[in-house]
């Protein structure tokens, strides 16, 4: 299949495409002519498919030469379509077909107290290694700080983390620290130094990025920062730093939330942004269903 018709599929499929390029040495007329490109897949996109910017330019940082039909377009090398479907606005891991339950034999899942619940309760997941405290936020990883497991032990989380050497990591990060409504450009600058961390512990691992999980409205009255709007703002940003790094965006509104975009009421705990079982069984479900490589 050449890249043209690998976009055509893509789109057909309701996917979003990232084109990444390398410039000639007439940049930046090549740009220019690779902007011109873009924009005629993206009004195509619109006639064809009646899809809204489906079609974005990638850094070429983030290239691969996994496609071995890339062409020259344009003055303008097409080294990359990136695959994932557009929810909640920000792209995300396409569904795929499920893996087994033993494939998180060999995965780490740094978190907080949400990610601590999978941990404690009985999700399926009896061989998954955990780097998960209460309280902590992305800074905690980033700086290396000591952490206080369950039981009373201390650990440094990218110790242990490098001490587990898993495949891959899967992060949910936020929550305690978005709790008050601000400025939250702290909090991004922490996750981009927590995963610079993180691939440095545990190089080759597949990094997953979770969205910051939905919650119930009487949480959002009690914690302002943990409004839907701003969720979904951090959330587009957590996206967007998950291409800028390298590492792949799960998008757990897309099985957490309900219609109207608060954490589902069957799921939630009293204080409307912890999860009961049921939750867990969803999350991990989600999680097989949705992986790379």
């Amino acid at each position: 299949m050449n890249c043209p018709d690998a976009v055509e599929k893509t789109l057909k499929e309701g996917n979003r495409i990232g084109i990444a390029y390398k410039p000639s040495d007439d940049y930046p007329q090549t740009f220019d002519a690779m902007m011109n490109y873009l924009n005629a897949w993206e009004k195509y996109a619109k006639w064809r498919y009646n899809s809204e910017s489906d079609v974005v330019l990638m850094p070429s940082e983030t290239a691969s030469d996994a496609v071995s039909e890339a062409i020259s377009a344009s003055g303008c090398k097409l080294v990359k379509i990136v695959l994932g479907k557009v929810l909640n606005g920000v792209v995300t891991v396409p569904e795929t077909t499920a893996v087994p339950l033993n494939y998180f034999d060999d995965v780490t899942f740094i978190g907080d107290s949400l990610t601590l619940g999978m941990e404690s309760y009985k999700t399926g997941l009896p061989n998954a290694k955990f780097c998960a405290y209460k309280g902590i936020g992305p800074n905690a990883i980033a700086t290396d700080m000591t952490c206080m497991r369950e039981d009373g032990t201390s650990e440094k989380p990218l110790e242990k983390l490098a001490a587990q050497n898993p495949k891959a990591v899967y992060i949910l990060l936020g929550t305690n620290v978005l709790g008050s409504d601000g400025d939250y450009n702290g909090f991004l600058a922490y996750y981009r130094l927590m995963l610079d961390a993180v691939a440095q512990a545990v190089p080759g691992a597949t990094i997953y990025i979770q969205s910051i999980t939905p919650v119930q409205l009487s949480a959002s009255v009690e914690h302002p920062g943990l409004n839907q709007t701003r969720l979904k703002q951090v959330n587009q940003e957590l996206a967007l730093i998950a291409q800028e790094k390298n590492c792949y965006y799960l998008d757990l509104w897309d099985v957490l939330a309900d219609e109207n975009g608060n954490l589902k009421a069957e799921i939630a705990q009293e204080d409307g942004y912890h999860l009961k079982p049921a939750g867990y069984t969803l999350w991990v479900d989600y999680l097989r269903t949705h992986t790379v490589g």
